[in-house]
């Protein structure tokens, strides 16, 4: 009996872990759609990836069904494995020969993980009229079909138990899949009550599918552990089970994969279920079927024990009157008999199970990559240790198994291991060990290490499960993470323009800013808002300009925005560049704001000086012109071509006709100053007279 305890309580522990698996053929796995076709694919179809990559050497493909089309592949034997609701795998299993439940699904529902539902009676929340169960009848029901169990039988069930049958004290409008049909049927007033699995309604809230002010739920059970509304009893979730052609390899491979899962997050966020867990007792989905006579439990005897009393009722009072003594007798004798061998069989049944679940549960643990180590709580030796714990710890099986720490480890190390056991042994629940320093044949190793202390009936301790995962090199990188992640922190800091992260809609995602009060608003305020709600409008709109330049071209460069800022008026100019990706998500662009408002104000007083001067060159009736030496180019201004007398539309000098222009009794003169001011960058003064 502890042997069985230990085992369940290790196979508990051990759904954060992954083994290894070999194959290489296509495996179909068929799956009951409650939701629309296109939800429940995407849903699952990432675990066919996740199989083939935990088991190689096979490809698997995943297909969601509707009821009928479910039950035609099966019966037609197109798919290996099925995951369907508890009602229609007993109906599978009795028609196309499934297996027994290999695994039974872990939901999650609201957040929290869920081994079982229920089912949902609903109505719309102005419908006074209808507060409990007995109110329904005489209403129409919407429902999606009556092999639904969630959305149909157990309901069915608990009207049967005050009374009501549906379809005689009520009429039902069947919908078909997906549940969403049946909110709609409710909602538009051609039903006045709906029948939907626990956790349905609560997607469609998640979905904006749906408010849930426009219902209530009618005869709710309050499960104080069960995170949606529900109307009845709680059974157990959809089991996994395999069609006859499967080998038990395989089973056992895929059964062991999904039993890990658990620690898979990404996938089991893509899937939306927190796992698997070890099969549950579907009994009471049975006692449901078997009471509503629903399939495959729908045959109805032709030949009752009613009927014999009422067809030969006169000849067994008379055989009862002369016989009753041996009668009864022989009946008891059978009775006892039948029930001998029933629970011969059973318990032979049980053993063999037994048996294949502790195979099972040897091959996981010799298997799976982290050390398991189980240790009788008197001395704390060693009674299992798997294939990963002696590579890790240097030593074989048989060195360790009856010993302790003192046996094979130095004194200092044993005593603080000792230690930490004993705490164990003091803990109820499991203890977190998140870095425990052992020292090994190959060096010092990091682990983070669960324990859980199996206790027998009287609360005693028995033995110290462990699991053990060497994280030496994932502390390793991430130290390196820490320290990449602070130089590009202090790289960042360093940069004295501003720095803003956004995406194609103008929103700011991050910023970066060394002096935070050349940002136009609070960087609390800016995050998660947009250019156009926060900027001035003609800022704005220069910004997103400039994103979509960035967006085409990849860069922008050179756009200006001006922004009051409480230090004044302020300019800043926009370098933008397109972020890269790896995916084909959104794009994001990185936004460089560079502070240029001394530039600007010089250029204006620059501007300024310019035009004082022209004002005053204008007053003072001068003209001036400007010579490129190099290029021989000349400029000149209005003035000076008026004082010419030329037209200033006409005109057009370079260095060779001013030179040819100059009076020849000048030139010489005039060009031996020029040179001079060349060379020596002093200014010159002189007269000079011109030819016209």
């Amino acid at each position: 009996m502890h042997r069985v305890e230990r085992y369940l309580s290790l196979l508990g522990m051990l759904s954060l872990l992954n083994m290894p698996c070999w194959a290489n053929e296509p495996i179909k796995l068929g799956i009951l759609a409650f939701r629309p076709p296109a939800i429940a694919q995407a849903q699952w179809q990432p675990l066919a990836a996740a199989l083939h990559k935990a088991i190689p050497d096979y490809d698997f493909i995943v297909e969601t069904y509707g009821y009928p089309e479910l039950q035609a592949v099966v019966a037609a034997r197109q798919v290996d494995f099925v995951l369907t609701n508890p009602g229609n795998y007993l109906l599978l299993a009795k028609r196309s020969g499934l297996s027994a439940p290999l695994l039974t699904l872990a939901n999650i529902e609201q957040g929290k993980a869920v081994s079982a539902m229920g089912g949902v009676i609903f109505t719309k929340a102005e419908r006074a009229d209808i507060q409990q169960l007995k109110d329904l009848r005489n209403k129409t029901i919407a429902a999606t079909a009556a092999d639904s169990l969630g959305g149909y039988q157990m309901q069915a069930y608990e009207l049967k138990n005050i009374g009501l049958k549906l379809g005689k004290n009520m009429q039902v409008r069947f919908t078909g899949m997906p549940q969403d049909k049946v909110v709609a049927e409710v909602l538009a007033g051609r039903a006045d009550v709906g029948f939907v699995r626990s956790g349905e309604l609560e997607r469609m809230v998640d979905e904006g599918k749906l408010d849930m002010r426009q219902l209530q739920i009618i005869h709710r059970e309050n499960l104080l552990d069960f995170p949606v509304a529900v109307s009845t009893q709680l059974y157990p979730e959809w089991p996994l089970a395999a069609l006859p052609q499967m080998n038990k390899e395989l089973k056992r491979r895929v059964a062991a994969y999904l039993l890990t899962i658990h620690d898979d997050t990404k996938l089991i966020r893509a899937l939306n279920i927190n796992g698997f867990d070890v099969p549950s007792d579907y009994s009471s989905v049975e006692t449901v079927l078997r009471e509503l006579r629903m399939p495959p439990y729908d045959i109805i005897p032709t030949f009752t024990p009613h009927d014999v009393w009422e067809r030969y009722r006169l000849a067994i009072l008379a055989i009862s009157l002369a016989l009753s003594a041996i009668v009864l007798l022989g009946f008891n004798l059978i009775r006892v008999n039948r029930r001998l061998q029933d629970e011969k069989r059973l318990v032979q049944l049980h053993s063999e199970q037994l048996a294949a679940n502790h195979a099972l549960l040897d091959n996981i643990i010799e298997n799976i990559p982290v050390m398991v180590t189980l240790k009788r709580a008197a001395d704390l030796s060693y009674t299992l240790i798997n294939r990963a714990g002696e590579a890790l710890l240097g030593h074989d099986r048989t060195e360790l198994l009856g010993h302790n720490h003192y046996d094979v480890e130095f004194k200092e190390q044993a005593d603080s291991a000792t230690r930490h056991e004993r705490d164990a042994l003091r803990h109820h629940g499991v203890l977190d060990i998140p870095n425990e320093l052992v020292y090994t044949p190959n060096g010092p190793r990091t682990l983070h290490t669960k324990q859980i202390v199996l206790r027998d009936e009287h609360n005693v301790p028995l033995y110290l499960l462990g699991i053990s995962e060497d994280i030496t090199e994932r502390l390793t990188a991430n130290q390196a993470l820490l320290e990449l992640n602070s130089n590009l922190t202090a790289t960042l800091q360093a940069i004295p323009d501003l720095m803003f992260e956004m995406d194609q809609q103008g929103t700011y995602l991050n910023i970066w800013a060394r002096n935070t009060q050349l940002l136009y608003a609070q960087k609390e305020r800016l995050l998660g808002h947009t250019v156009q709600e926060m900027l001035p409008t003609a800022a704005a709109q220069t910004v997103m300009a400039a994103l979509e330049e960035a967006q085409r071209d990849g860069t922008s460069r050179g756009k200006v925005i001006q922004l009051r800022l409480p230090t004044g008026v302020s300019w800043f100019e926009l370098s933008i560049s397109l972020k890269s990706s790896h995916d084909e998500g959104p794009s994001r662009f990185i936004v460089m704001s560079r502070d240029i408002t001394e530039r600007k104000l010089a250029e204006q007083i620059l501007s300024q000086n310019e035009e004082r001067l022209r004002l005053a060159l204008n007053a003072a009736k001068q003209g001036w012109y400007d010579v490129n030496v190099q290029t021989g180019e000349v400029l000149v201004s209005p003035e000076y071509i008026k004082m010419l007398g030329h037209d200033p539309q006409s005109f057009h000098t370079d260095l060779d006709t001013w030179i040819a222009s100059l009076h020849p009794e000048d030139t010489e003169e005039l060009l031996l100053a020029l040179r001079e001011c060349l060379s020596t960058g002093e200014p010159h003064t002189m007269q000079y007279r011109r030819r016209n």
